[in-house]
C-alpha cells in the first residue's frame, strides 16, 4: 500500500532519503546536508531544484529561516507534508524548531547518520525524551555492532570544559558501551579537539570527509584513539 502511494505521488528513491532525514531529525534538514548525502557529487543547484519541485508541486516542504548567513534556511515539512508523512510512515510530532546555535551540529549529525546507515550500521537518533533511562549518557547517535554491543556516536564540533568531558567519559563507561565513535568536522578539528578527550581503548575517531569517503567503499574509516595519540605525541591522553 505504501509503495503504491509513493509511486502514485511521484517520489524517487532520493526523495525517500530526504524524507528519512527529515523524519528522523524532527521534521527538518538543510541544503548542506543534502549536498553531502543524497546529492553528493552533484552540483549544489541540483538539490535546490529537487526541493523546489517538492515544495511547489508536491507541497511537502517549506523553507524556514535559521538566523544564520549560511545556511539561511532549513527545509521543514509543511502541514500537508506532515499529514503525508503520517499517512505513509505513521510519524507524528514533526513540528521542527530551528535554532541558530544548534544548526551546524544538526547538519553534521545528519550527515553522520546518513553515511553510517549506508554502511549498514542502522543508527538511531537518541532524542533525550525517547532514550532509555537505563543509560547514564545520551549520545548524538547510537547503533548495535555485529556482536550485539552498543556503540555511541558523538559529533564533536566545539571545545568542552575538561570537567564536562570527564563527566561524559565516566557516564559512557558506566553504560558499558562496546565502543565510542567521535566524529569531527575535519582533520584540524580532530587534532584540536581530539587531544582533549580522556583516553579509553574503546574510543575511535573519524571526520566527516573520512566517513563519507570510507562509506562509499562500504567501510567505516576510523582511527583508534590510542594510535591518534601516538601520532600526535600525546602522553596518557
Amino acid at each position: 500500500m505504501a509503495g503504491n502511494k509513493l509511486n502514485e505521488f511521484g517520489l524517487t528513491n532520493r526523495d525517500m532519503d530526504i524524507l528519512d532525514l527529515v523524519v528522523t531529525f524532527g521534521g527538518k534538514t538543510f541544503f548542506p546536508v543534502l549536498e553531502q548525502t543524497a546529492f553528493l557529487g552533484a552540483k549544489p543547484q541540483t538539490a535546490r531544484n529537487r526541493i523546489n519541485v517538492l515544495r511547489a508541486k508536491k507541497k511537502l516542504f517549506r523553507l524556514k529561516p535559521t538566523g544564520l548567513m549560511k545556511p539561511r534556511s532549513a527545509i521543514v515539512l509543511t502541514e500537508e507534508g506532515k499529514r503525508f508523512v503520517q499517512s505513509i510512515f505513521g510519524e507524528t510530532g514533526l513540528d521542527a524548531s530551528v535554532s541558530a546555535s544548534t544548526t551546524w551540529h544538526n547538519i553534521y549529525e545528519q550527515i553522520a547518520y546518513y553515511w553510517l546507515k549506508q554502511i549498514g550500521k542502522d543508527p538511531i537518533r537518541t532524542i533525550v525524551s525517547k532514550w532509555s533511562k537505563e543509560h547514564r549518557h545520551t549520545p548524538d547517535l547510537a547503533y548495535i555492532n555485529p556482536k550485539g554491543g552498543l556503540v555511541y556516536v558523538e559529533v564533536e564540533l566545539t571545545r568542552k570544559r575538561a570537567e564536562r568531558l570527564i563527566d561524559i567519559f565516566n557516564r559512557m563507561k558506566a553504560d558499558g558501551v562496546a565502543a565510542v565513535l567521535y566524529v569531527f568536522e575535519n582533520e584540524q578539528k580532530m587534532k584540536t579537539l581530539g587531544t582533549k578527550i580522556p583516553a579509553w581503548d574503546k574510543i575511535r575517531y573519524t571526520t566527516i570527509p573520512r566517513l563519507i569517503d570510507g562509506a562509499q567503499s562500504g567501510n567505516l574509516d576510523a582511527v583508534k584513539q590510542i594510535d591518534f595519540y601516538k601520532e600526535m605525541g600525546v602522553k596518557n591522553g
